[in-house]
């Protein structure tokens, strides 16, 4: 089979921590204030008043619309349809007005739940008028869509809690729900600072309050195995064609990214090709780590591109800061202790390979990305943060949409993603077996399907059952627990991205020493 390599991306996005609810200090502990009014006194009226219309039309609003149901006459039942909507949308907005937020996780994880089995009410009374005409009909056609917002709104609220704290002060469902938005960064030539390629994309680089790398989104990927056509062969007609069409180079460049598409993407992860959506994966993959509380993915959120007239979706990353590895290898800015490398005096920045937080940060790395399926992590998709002395602050992944597949071989190695290494870092282990199933679900069902979700919960599973002897035994890491030995038995092992940056970075050394590039 055809088998091609992304190219490396020059970009990284920097994640932030997730803030934690505020806390009004002023409010003595014996002093009771009403939600709606805390929230009032935080951000203001107007504010407040722009949170409580983000929801979908309660009953009244749709009687306002559409008139009150008509009466029944005896036996004649009338408007049933239109009152079961009625029905259905009132029991949903009763139960977000008269219910308060649970005071943990499990609550909360109870609470979406009933929201979603209402909401799917909703639904189902809104499809009964598919097929239909008239005012009635068009009105709940163009309330579906605002039926799968307030849905995607769960998995907001979901991730909020996760990653932060819950209020002390709690409000009411009514007031979480209208007040769960999520702005879509739009982009604008005016901040626009130029093109460049991200992997096998091209990625565009915004300045301004939007900063980052926006990659447009995929929808759709090549497969060469649709229609039961043998994929090698039909992947040899299209290298063929694109090189007579574009020319030898550019029909290379061309047939790559579309092979990674199939071989990467649809082949070894178990993405479908026909309902790939990419951006949305990056998406979720940055969501992961912050409900994970990790910080080594490059923060992302799906926005929209402005081109003249035309609008584009994609996914926008924040700019990493540091350096790829992949770059500080080229540069000799690394050394080696396990080689007998000395650091070089005229590079004081110089990077230690034995340095302990880098490990550490490529431990969380490499879980998240088993627990994601990313599989393209080569050394150009991670950056590396140092100090002026070169101590390392921080790893952060990028370009991370060739990820939550299908696919849930995660002892293996799969293109760039080693198998499951047995040093493991005690943070990233605690929050991994720590993770409930139900609220990650939740948590992703605005970006993901259902299969991709089932996966992630069965990779979620292998984890678990890996972690949860050596969390018995006390063989985690802690942070002062990354030393030499355990660098040399990391290269020992060679199933860690630990051993492959050490082994890459000999490989570079190597070429240099040769007088190669």
């Amino acid at each position: 089979m055809f088998r091609s390599f992304k190219q490396q991306s020059p970009h990284k996005v920097s994640r932030k921590k997730s803030r934690h609810d505020d806390q009004n200090e002023s409010l003595g502990p014996t002093v009771k204030q009403h939600p709606t009014l805390q929230m009032q006194s935080v951000i203001g009226n107007q504010a407040m008043q722009r949170m409580m219309i983000q929801r979908m039309p309660t009953e009244s609003s749709i009687v306002a619309t559409l008139g009150k149901p008509k009466k029944n006459f005896g036996l004649i039942k009338n408007s049933t349809k239109y009152r079961l909507v009625l029905d259905k949308v009132r029991a949903y907005d009763f139960y977000l007005s008269s219910t308060v937020l649970g005071g943990d996780l499990n609550a909360i994880k109870g609470q979406m739940q009933q929201i979603m089995t209402l909401l799917n009410d909703v639904k189902t009374s809104v499809n009964a008028y598919d097929g239909d005409t008239g005012k009635k009909a068009v009105y709940m056609q163009n309330l579906k869509p605002q039926i799968q917002q307030e849905m995607n709104k769960v998995s907001l609220v979901v991730t909020k809690y996760m990653s932060g704290g819950i209020p002390y002060m709690k409000p009411k469902l009514s007031l979480v729900m209208s007040g769960m938005t999520q702005s879509t960064p739009q982009l604008y030539n005016n901040n626009k600072i130029g093109d460049d390629k991200g992997g096998s994309s091209e990625v565009t680089e915004y300045g301004g309050a939007n900063s980052g790398y926006f990659k447009k989104d995929k929808n759709t990927l090549y497969n060469p195995a649709q229609g039961g056509q043998d994929p090698n062969m039909m992947m040899g007609l299209k290298m063929q064609e694109l090189k007579q069409e574009l020319g030898e180079d550019q029909g290379m460049e061309t047939f790559n990214a579309m092979s990674n598409e199939y071989n990467i993407g649809v082949d070894l992860v178990g993405i479908d090709s026909e309902n790939a959506h990419m951006a949305k994966r990056d998406v979720a993959t940055s969501r992961l780590n912050q409900i994970l509380n990790q910080n080594v993915i490059a923060k992302a959120q799906l926005a929209v591109q402005h081109i003249g007239d035309q609008t584009v979706e994609g996914s926008l990353m924040e700019k990493a800061k540091g350096k790829s590895a992949m770059k500080l290898m080229e540069e000799n800015q690394v050394y080696d202790p396990g080689k007998k490398d000395v650091k070089d005096v005229n590079t004081p920045n110089q990077m230690n390979l034995q340095d302990p937080m880098l490990m550490q940060s490529l431990s969380k790395l490499q879980f998240i990305d088993l627990l994601s399926f990313q599989v393209d992590r080569n050394r150009g998709n991670y950056y590396i943060q140092r100090d002026q002395q070169g101590n390392v602050l921080g790893v952060t992944g990028i370009d991370n949409d060739y990820s939550f597949g299908t696919n849930t071989g995660i002892s293996r190695w799969n293109q760039e993603l080693p198998g499951i290494s047995r040093y493991v870092d005690e943070d990233i282990a605690k929050a991994i077996l720590e993770l409930d199933p139900d609220l990650l679900r939740l948590a992703m069902m605005d970006l993901l399907t259902d299969d991709e979700i089932n996966a992630l919960l069965e990779r979620l599973q292998k984890l678990k059952q890996f972690l949860k002897p050596l969390y018995d035994t006390g063989k985690l890491l802690k942070p002062n627990e990354w030393t030499p030995a355990i660098a040399n038995g990391l290269l020992e092992e060679g199933k860690s991205y630990y051993s492959t940056l050490v082994t890459e970075n000999n490989k570079v050394k190597g070429r240099h020493w040769d007088g190669g590039n």
